[in-house]
């Protein structure tokens, strides 16, 4: 900080001067409010009008307790502002006058020293000279009857001017310390200037903290199209296939923990949240979002990247969770109660389009015989209740649904006497039945036509059924981005064993979660 620690300081002989404070720079706010009260109250004390002060006034060291002011910190001290003597304290100084009074104190000094080193056992004939005045310039007056008593002193006190050495010290007044009282306060003084030091330190911390705090709350939200959609329901469904505007701010709050506090970030967390729901949601391309929020190409995909690492890690293991059979039979919709009250899983596949992959070898694994196209296949199964409660992760098109659902982890989820209802294409009866479950599956054509008892449990089996197909058309319709195709990054985009666009698919079965289910309790 460039403004000074004490007032302005002037020396004229043995009396020293000090100017009021004066306000400092107004880049230090917090210095700048504690020399400005030092200002007022110096002001106050010696009964001057800070507006009519027009030349420059000085306060002699006599009207201080020690001699000087404190630092401006310590406003407990005595010296903060000057209390001794404070009738005629103000000393409006000329040139003249300030010329005068440093002869006359040089004169003083010289003549203390003279009688300091004659040591004559006559204490009367000693020379001893000091100024106390508390107004200096009072002297003035008797400049003259002064010298001339000094001229009788000289004379009466003869000495050898050849022995004597010079001295410009002045006799104190106060009573010497010893010398263990000495250090002791050399070492106070030192460990509170010490202190001061670190205060001074940590007041400056604090104050750029605060700024900097109050700058990144107080940042203008620079996305006209985020502020339009924030607090309306309406256009939070539309951009973000969020139910309420409500429901994204329980979303924000959960998750936003995840994102480091960056002030080098244009845009807020919320903003950036949004940005990542309404990628998901339409799918945009990044120079579209990049147009919307005024931020650069790299910008929106390092943000996407970020999102949605944060909302997968953090909520995965919280909302895509297996109830106990217990749990679901409190609420479960009557159109399972009646026939099918042990249910816990409804699983399908379905398979999203990526783009055609450079290797041949790649190009056959992904190829999908039922889609006639590469695609990329998973595992998905739901409650009776429309919640998501199981996502693989993805497979290549080629792979049966057999395969994938022996080796996805599905099966371990299973107890005894739950029961699954899938498509009559799962072929896996054999390895859910080692589990204590049971799987049941529309009748298989063994003959020229279904018996009626067959074509009756295939009807009831299908209306319960298809409410997996309606949660994984749902999602497509409300996530764009499951539409595909997938570009080829995404999918060789690896951590932690899992392909980004896995994670893809996963926040879409979260943030589906959260919405109203879509299957009626009656």
């Amino acid at each position: 900080m460039k403004h000074h620690k004490y007032p302005t300081i002037r020396s004229i002989g043995v009396v020293r001067f000090f100017g009021i404070p004066v306000s400092p720079d107004k880049r230090y706010p917090l210095d700048s409010i504690i020399i400005h009260q030092r200002r007022e109250l110096w002001l106050a004390r010696l009964n001057i009008c800070d507006a009519n002060i027009k030349t420059k006034y000085l306060v002699c060291n006599l009207h201080f307790v020690f001699g000087k002011p404190s630092y401006y910190l310590q406003k407990n001290y005595p010296d903060w502002a000057p209390s001794v003597s404070l009738n005629k304290a103000i000393t409006d100084s000329t040139r003249l006058q300030r010329r005068v009074l440093y002869s006359y104190n040089r004169e003083a000094m010289f003549m203390n020293t003279l009688a300091k080193n004659t040591q004559q056992p006559n204490k009367e004939n000693n020379i001893n000279i000091t100024i106390h005045s508390p107004h200096p310039f009072e002297v003035n007056e008797n400049l003259n009857s002064t010298d001339s008593l000094l001229t009788e002193e000289i004379q009466d006190s003869p000495m050898d001017l050849s022995t004597s050495k010079p001295c410009y010290s002045v006799v104190d007044e106060e009573p010497s310390l010893s010398e263990h009282s000495q250090e002791l306060v050399s070492e106070l003084q030192k460990e509170i200037e010490k202190l001061t030091a670190q205060l001074e330190k940590m007041n400056a911390e604090y104050v750029s903290l605060k700024k900097e705090f109050a700058m990144y709350c107080n940042r203008p939200i620079t996305s006209n199209f985020f502020s339009k959609c924030q607090n309306s329901d309406k256009w939070m469904r539309v951009y973000t296939s969020l139910s309420t505007a409500k429901t994204f701010e329980i979303l924000f709050k959960a998750i936003q923990s995840g994102i480091p506090e960056n002030n080098n970030f244009k845009l807020c967390k919320r903003q950036q949240l949004f940005l990542t729901l309404v990628k998901l949601s339409h799918n945009p391309t990044d120079i579209d979002l990049a147009f919307r929020c005024d931020i650069s190409e790299p910008t929106v995909s390092r943000y996407f990247h970020s999102w949605i690492d944060c909302i997968y890690y953090k909520l995965q293991t919280h909302v895509l969770i297996w109830p106990l059979l217990s749990q679901l039979q409190v609420a479960m919709p009557m159109c399972f109660r009646r026939h099918y009250p042990n249910t816990v899983s409804i699983m399908d596949c379905f398979e999203t389009q990526i783009q055609i992959p450079h290797d041949r070898n790649d190009q056959a694994a992904t190829y999908s015989t039922y889609k006639s196209r590469n695609t990329v296949k998973y595992l998905i199964s739901a409650t009776p209740n429309g919640t998501i409660n199981f996502i693989s992760k993805g497979y290549a098109g080629r792979k049966s649904d057999q395969f994938i659902v022996r080796h996805s982890g599905y099966i371990d989820n299973l107890k005894p006497g739950d029961e699954v209802l899938a498509d009559k294409g799962f072929e896996v009866a054999e390895e859910i039945g080692l589990k204590g479950a049971k799987l049941t599956t529309p009748a298989f054509k063994t003959a020229a036509q279904l018996t009626q008892l067959e074509t009756e449990i295939s009807r009831q089996v299908s209306n319960v059924r298809i409410h997996i197909e309606r949660e994984i058309g749902c999602m497509r319709v409300k996530f764009d981005i499951m539409r595909g195709p997938v570009i080829m990054s995404n999918l060789n985009t690896f951590q932690d064993n899992v392909c980004f666009y896995d994670k893809i698919v996963a926040v879409c079965c979260i943030l589906s979660n959260l919405n109203p289910t879509i299957i009626p309790f009656e």
